[in-house]
């Protein structure tokens, strides 16, 4: 049987004090087991992030076995290759724990 594997959904933030507050809750989820932390992507509305990847990113250098997750990275507002090579990219810097999700 496969256990239950929990994460935490990170929800958007304003401003650098928001993004500390997010990345001290990735850290913490890490240290109490959880299994991944997740960013949905939005733009002019409150609640998502206009660039969860980089934010990943940021939250991979400070972490080392919680899985990356994007709720919903939206194709439609990208060119598909830069979301490629990005997305490689964060996988990469995070030794393979990125979970990508796309709307």
């Amino acid at each position: 049987m496969t256990p239950l594997r929990v994460g935490l959904a990170l929800g958007g933030t304003a401003g650098s004090a928001g993004f500390a507050r997010m990345l001290e809750r990735a850290i913490h989820a890490e240290t109490i087991g959880l299994h991944s932390v997740w960013v949905p992507e939005g733009h002019f509305r409150r609640g998502a992030l206009a660039s969860p990847l980089i934010v990943l990113a940021a939250i991979a250098a400070r972490t080392t076995r919680l899985g990356l997750g994007t709720t919903s990275l939206l194709l439609t507002v990208h060119h598909p290759l830069r979301v490629a090579l990005e997305a490689a990219a964060v996988d990469a810097l995070s030794n393979g724990r990125l979970l990508l999700g796309l709307g």
